[in-house]
């Protein structure tokens, strides 16, 4: 439980200071502007052994830049987006970049050393 916590907190923290914009955490794994969810967070952890041979691993969906069309022909009428919100000329980089920070922030042992992996996994895609 503590990590999927630290971790929506530190990014809806991380998302709001960078872009300006109010990110709220939707326990357990909602990125919320308002009312409209942002992305999502999903943990995986497995406990070792050991205290410190476990490991999570976290997946973060973020709508960058969708238009409210696209959304709802996705069937995703509750959804927003950074764009909506304001942010253009959104990259991916600077939206991993972000993410990146956040992770960084965090104090979870080992698991934050990995954080700028994350900028190699990015991917663009559409929503849904």
């Amino acid at each position: 439980v503590r990590v999927p916590m630290q971790m929506g907190i530190a990014l809806a923290k991380g998302l709001s200071e960078r872009f300006g914009v109010d990110v709220r955490l939707k326990w357990p794994n909602d990125l919320l502007l308002g009312r409209q969810k942002l992305g999502g967070i999903l943990v995986e952890a497995r406990a070792g052994d050991e205290p410190d041979d476990g490991f999570a691993i976290v997946g973060v969906g973020l709508n960058m830049g969708c238009t409210r069309a696209e959304l709802d022909a996705a069937g995703l009428p509750d959804a927003t987006s950074l764009h909506l919100a304001g942010v253009l000329d959104l990259t991916i980089a600077d939206a991993t970049g972000s993410i990146t920070e956040s992770c960084s922030s965090l104090e979870l042992g080992r698991a934050n050393m990995v954080s700028d992996s994350c900028e190699r996994t990015a991917s663009a895609r559409r929503p849904g």
